[in-house]
């Protein structure tokens, strides 16, 4: 069976009230929610954001995982339905990881054309090295995407998102949203030490 991709924003301020230490509440979350591909904090904002993979016809076990949401306080998801572009499974695993959310408006690139640009993109996730890794996500049936950054200096996340052929061709014409990200077992971690 074929695999979906989905990607959940998820606003948790409401374990903050909480009164169980914050890190044990999202040891648990993340513990409990499988099919996880990458599940991040995003740094300075009392959100995740994740990517889950949810096998065909097995959408009854998604709402469930999203029972389990419910029950540590948390309501406020967004749930957008993802293509993988390129090579997925390399993953952002660097120091410095960004996440972009890019609306593409131009009229110059229609929807057809822009699938061409996709292959460009996923040619060009070849090319970047160890030292950068990008992986990119279309949302389905609209002009977005989104894509994760990550290499182990800002400098050279910054330098691949300048040279992506779709920001260098329609730049001038893209909406970007970029947020500072963290894997959430390393934030995990982190935020131990202070408890």
């Amino acid at each position: 069976m074929a695999e979906k991709l989905y990607l959940w924003d998820i606003k948790i301020d409401g374990i903050y009230s909480s009164e169980e230490p914050v890190h044990a509440v999202l040891d648990r979350i993340s513990s409990n929610l499988r099919h996880l591909k990458y599940m991040f904090k995003v740094v300075g904002e009392y959100r995740l954001v994740a990517v889950i993979e949810v096998t065909s016809g097995r959408d009854a076990y998604f709402e469930h995982e999203l029972s389990k949401l419910a029950r540590e306080n948390i309501s406020d998801i967004k749930c957008t339905p993802l293509t993988a572009v390129g090579y997925p499974g390399r993953g952002p695993i660097k120091n410095i990881i960004y996440w972009n959310e890019m609306t593409i408006n131009h009229e110059r690139l229609p929807l057809s054309n822009l699938s061409n640009e996709l292959d460009r993109a996923r040619a060009q996730h070849t090319v970047f090295n160890d030292d950068v890794i990008v992986e990119f996500f279309k949302h389905k049936n609209c002009r977005k995407l989104t894509t994760f950054i990550s290499a182990d200096h800002a400098e050279d996340a910054e330098d691949a998102f300048q040279s992506l052929s779709i920001i260098q061709q329609y730049g001038h014409n893209i909406r970007n949203v970029c947020k500072e990200v963290q894997l959430l077992n390393k934030y995990l971690i982190a935020t131990q030490r202070f408890q």
